[in-house]
């Protein structure tokens, strides 16, 4: 499937605020990756199905507290948190890797030893929805 077909049945909040997106970035102390800075700008975040799989974005203005009630600092040391799938998964962004890594981590596992690698950039990240779910054992 094509990156659009993917997203046909993935509902694209508005787009987010770009003082938002500053205040993340300050918070995070970094910019976040330019592929996903402008799919917020575009569509702060969404949900619904992609491929055979799910996701919930979670909108930017919303990161912050999303990754506190997590305990993801604690719980998932240079992760950063940016959504679900709307069950037992997190996505997240690698910051201890050398570049920008998406990754999905079990929210009740082990963190990063059981972290799964998606892709280097947001396509990827989308595309990997194609080709392996949660749900595959």
């Amino acid at each position: 499937m094509t990156f659009t077909e993917l997203l046909s049945r993935f509902e694209r909040f508005p787009p987010a605020v770009p003082d938002d997106l500053a205040a993340c970035e300050r918070t995070l102390g970094r910019p976040l990756p330019l592929d996903l800075r402008n799919f917020l700008l575009a569509s702060n975040g969404g949900e619904g199905p992609i491929g055979e799989g799910y996701l919930s974005l979670w909108r930017v203005e919303t990161l912050e507290s999303k990754n506190a009630a997590h305990a993801a600092a604690t719980r998932f040391p240079g992760l950063f948190l940016i959504g679900t799938d709307g069950g037992a998964e997190a996505f997240a962004l690698d910051l201890e890797a050398g570049q920008t890594t998406y990754v999905m981590v079990p929210i009740a596992g082990r963190g990063r030893a059981d972290m799964i690698e998606l892709g280097h950039t947001f396509r990827e990240f989308i595309s990997s929805f194609d080709h392996w779910t949660a749900s595959d054992d």
